[in-house]
């Protein structure tokens, strides 16, 4: 993804032509009167995203993990940890990168999505956490998304959703970057206000970085 230029500043992202196909998030949370249909595969939503106004920060401990409340990563040896990488509409989100060329990076991360934002569910919070991710200004010169994973599953027994998707960009200043291979985690931690947050992203076709990112997430964990 495209690194540097919209890094720990609180404000919204600056919305293209909104994708009238997928949900209908405000500022002030999102629209949950009915269940929203997959996002196309050819669009990511770019309408507003909500911005957090929780604060809590997880203290990181020495242990070599990521923590963001109960939910913790192992972190990726070699990788940095980066505390000006936010999303505006998470909190206490942790990060790791990798540089890939000047102003691209691979990261991997964890954080929560707070109820009084309108996240309440894992299936339908990682459509929209994807749909705001690829349409964040971390995805400038965006042409399209190919989901490729979309489905229930579990971390240490408790539920959660994925999503996997191939977020793509044209760009002439990096014209051998395809964009980013994202992976979306949502875990419902039995908590009525808040739920985990995973997300990571590597570049298309870079198979070292993804075999690492694959193993991360294989130690993904509550508790």
């Amino acid at each position: 993804m495209v690194f540097g230029g919209r890094t720990g500043v609180n404000k919204p992202f600056e919305p293209a032509q909104e994708d009238s196909n997928s949900s209908t998030p405000t500022v002030q949370g999102w629209d949950e009167t009915s269940k929203p249909t997959p996002p196309p595969t050819q669009h990511a939503s770019l309408a507003d995203c909500p911005i957090t106004a929780a604060t809590e920060a997880t203290d990181q401990t020495s242990d070599g993990r990521l923590h963001s409340g109960k939910l913790s990563v192992e972190m990726i040896n070699g990788w940095s940890y980066d505390n000006s990488f936010y999303l505006q509409w998470v909190s206490d989100m942790h990060t790791v990168i990798d540089p890939v060329r000047p102003g691209w990076i691979s990261n991997i991360g964890v954080g929560t999505l707070n109820a009084a934002d309108g996240f309440v569910s894992p299936e339908i919070s990682a459509r929209q956490t994807l749909e705001c991710f690829a349409s964040s200004g971390y995805y400038m010169n965006f042409t399209n998304r190919v989901d490729l994973m979309d489905e229930a599953t579990t971390i240490s027994g408790y539920p959660a959703w994925r999503m996997r998707a191939e977020v793509r960009i044209r760009s002439a200043d990096m014209p051998e970057i395809e964009g980013d291979v994202v992976d979306i985690i949502v875990v419902d931690l039995g908590d009525p206000n808040k739920m985990g947050l995973f997300v990571s992203s590597v570049t298309i076709g870079d198979t070292a970085r993804q075999t690492k990112v694959d193993a991360a997430i294989d130690t993904l964990r509550v508790g």
